[in-house]
């Protein structure tokens, strides 16, 4: 079973994948000042947060900082049932294709077969 703080990880990870957060990246200038700030030790300003290196983990020269849409409670709910119904439609349109692909090759097999049939006829 995972941690609270993995929850609560995959829960802020959530918010940022539905835009109910956003990452506003720092401007260069900014990136250099929190750079130096880091190197003597001192901690990022509140909603400052250092961008990681999506393959090692590790993190790199460059900043973001967090902004909420400030949704009410109410927004959240509604705005998420249309990020589930944009999925739901998704899917069926996948279904959608792979039904269309069930066809296409039971057509073809049907007409192979019926070709075949009548050249074994035929000899």
């Amino acid at each position: 079973m995972p941690s609270s703080k993995d929850a609560k990880d995959m829960l802020r990870e959530s918010r940022f994948e539905y835009g109910i957060l956003k990452d506003v990246p720092c401007s260069e200038k900014d990136n250099q000042k929190y750079q130096k700030m880091l190197e003597k030790g001192e901690n990022l300003p509140d909603g400052v947060c250092q961008y990681k290196n999506a393959d090692t983990g590790d993190f790199i020269g460059e900043f973001y900082t967090v902004i909420d849409q400030h949704f009410s409670d109410s927004e959240k709910q509604e705005y998420l049932k249309y990020v589930e119904l944009s999925y739901k439609k998704e899917e069926l349109r996948h279904i959608e294709t792979i039904k269309n692909c069930v066809v296409f090759f039971t057509v073809l097999t049907v007409i192979s077969l019926l070709i075949s049939f009548l050249v074994m006829i035929n000899t």
